[in-house]
Order: structure tokens, then sequence, then C-alpha cells
């Protein structure tokens, strides 16, 4: 005869207690750390991207004046687009008090003072030959005969974009839309 199993005295089986999540085991720790290197790595990236942005900005409008230069060929049309573009930049990069009033050989020498900067700079500047096209041009006749060194010029100016500084703290106000400057609208 088999005896009753509800009559033995038996206790029920004894689980052990759940596995906790605190401590974290090393694995976590450095899944965690890995995450916050990696945030501190992205938006390291995307600041100096938006930092370097403007230049790469610049680039692109100096490659679309190039380019309409290679369509129509006419090299006062493209003097006259690369003084607008330097005009442009210097108001985005340096404080719009120091640049905007500054015309004829003052332009040239302010053009050229980026090159003083510490970096290397092309054999020529925009006060030489090359150069002084931009402030010659635009107001000579239109059966005025000039010549005009499109590449070195065009070189001239790629070179002088890449030497510029970071845009100063004010030149970034001055650009900045009415709505976005501290203190309020226009």
């Amino acid at each position: 005869m088999k005896p009753d199993l509800s009559t033995i005295p038996l206790h029920d089986i004894h689980l052990p207690a759940a596995v906790s999540w605190w401590p974290l085991a090393i694995g976590w720790w450095l899944l965690i750390v890995l995450v916050m290197l990696t945030v501190a790595a992205w938006v390291w990236w995307l600041r100096r991207k938006r930092q370097h942005q403007w230049r790469v900005d610049a680039l692109a409008v100096l490659r679309d004046i190039e380019q309409a230069h290679r369509q129509h060929s006419d090299a006062v049309q493209l003097v006259n687009e690369l003084s607008v573009w330097l005009r442009r930049v210097c108001v985005s990069v340096f404080p719009r008090q120091q640049i905007a009033a500054v015309t004829g050989q003052r332009w040239l020498e302010a053009l050229d003072t980026v090159f003083t900067n510490g970096r290397t700079a092309p054999p020529w500047r925009f006060d030489s030959q090359i150069g002084r096209v931009l402030i010659a041009v635009p107001y000579q006749q239109a059966n005025t005969d000039i010549t005009i060194e499109v590449d070195s010029l065009l070189q001239l100016c790629r070179a002088w974009l890449k030497s510029l500084p970071q845009p100063s703290a004010e030149a970034r106000m001055d650009a900045a839309p009415a709505g976005q400057r501290a203190g309020g609208g226009a």
C-alpha cells in the first residue's frame, strides 16, 4: 500500500531570490560608459560641423560662380560676382562695423590681412595686379579691354577663404536674423 503523500510533513521547494539589478555587472558599466562617450563624440562632431558650415557654404557659392563663368565666359561678370561674394563672406566673418564701409585700396588691404594670420598664403595677394581687378572692373566702361587672370583670381579667392579665421561673436550676432539676436527683434 502506498502511503498518503498529503500526510507527510514536507515543505515546499524554496526558490532562490530573484537576481537584482543592483549592483550592476561590469558589462553594464562598460556599456554605459560607451554610450556616454558615443553621445559626447556625436555632440562634439555636430558642433564642429556647425562651426565650419559657413566655410562649406561659401565654398559651394564660389564653385557656383566658377561654373557660371564656364558657361557664359564673361570675365567682367565673374569679377562682379566675386566682389559681391567676398563682401558677403567678410560681413559674415568680421564685425559689420569693421568691414562694411571699407572700399577701394583699403578693401584690398583688408582682404590681404587674412593672409597675415600665419597660414600659408598664395604667391600673390589682392593688392597685386590679379586682385586689383576687383576694384577696377566694376567701374570700367563696357568696351574697355582689361586683362583678367581668371584662374589665378579664383585660386586667390579659394586660398583666402581657407585662410579665414572663425567668425567672431560680434559677426555672428550681425549675421543672425533679427528675431534671433539677443534682446529681441528689430
